[in-house]
């Protein structure tokens, strides 16, 4: 009865909305001079600010460990049945089997780090010392 009288007042409902954007995600297979994929890096996407300034971000952190990458943006993460050696994860909404790493980097989503230099020093630190296992 109360929304014949709203429509009347010209007054509309008020509906949870859908969410704008579903859950997006960009993952970059990091691989060794040889094609073999060696760590996999998975970021969440912030629909909240521009997708270009993130993706950016995402492709220097992938050149500064390896010029060998593939990026790609997906619904879901997907990790193969291979082990990777490593796996960093760049966000929150991030689940995996951590049995398909021998180690996980767990890090602030790329929204956070361009905002922050200091996240960014700090997430450098940890990564720097897998570059080596490109040159293999």
């Amino acid at each position: 009865m109360k929304a014949v009288y709203l429509n009347r007042m010209g007054i509309t409902q008020w509906q949870l909305r859908n969410p704008a954007v579903s859950n997006a995600f960009f993952q970059v297979h990091l691989k060794n001079a040889a094609g073999k994929t060696v760590g996999v890096m998975t970021a969440e996407i912030d629909s909240a600010v521009s997708i270009e300034p993130q993706e950016q971000l995402l492709r220097k952190i992938a050149e500064a460990i390896t010029v060998h990458y593939d990026c790609q943006r997906c619904e879901q993460p997907e990790f193969f049945d291979e082990k990777y050696q490593f796996i960093i994860f760049l966000g929150k909404k991030i689940v995996f089997d951590a049995k398909k790493a021998g180690q996980v980097i767990c890090a602030n989503t790329l929204s956070e780090l361009i905002h922050h230099a200091s996240m960014k020093k700090t997430l450098w630190t940890e990564i720097k010392k897998w570059r080596d296992l490109f040159n293999e």
